[in-house]
């Protein structure tokens, strides 16, 4: 005879259980991974204010675009926001194109994968 495990009989409650757990499971490592980003970010050498406005830029500019990008607060505030725009899908804006993260990254991430698909796959 046949013995039938656990897992067989449990069927597709058994399944979403485990979907669960897994799912919760990538919480912690989603938030160190956006620990490590954020701290990346703020050890990187140089002002990233002074790199987007140029060296003639006057002080005013600098106070009031330090203020939007919110690095005149403590960086426990400055996570927060980093954290709460992620959430909402806010990546903020590239330093370099000006334009917004998410959008150069749905602009570059199709074109990747396409490419590395197999041809049975493509339409």
């Amino acid at each position: 005879m046949f013995r039938r495990s656990s897992t067989a009989s449990a069927g597709p409650r058994f399944v979403l259980r485990l979907v669960g757990r897994r799912l919760l499971a990538t919480i912690p490592t989603l938030f160190g991974v956006l620990v490590v980003a954020f701290l990346l970010l703020n050890v990187v050498p140089g002002d990233p204010v002074a790199g987007m406005v140029g060296e003639r830029a006057d002080s005013a500019t600098i106070a009031r675009l330090r203020g939007e990008l919110h690095l005149d607060e403590p960086l426990p505030v400055q996570f927060a926001h980093y954290l709460w725009g992620v959430v909402r899908g806010d990546l903020g804006r590239s330093y370099i194109t000006q334009r917004p993260v998410l959008g150069d990254l749905a602009e570059r991430f199709p074109r990747r994968c396409s490419s590395r698909a197999p041809p049975c796959c493509s339409r």
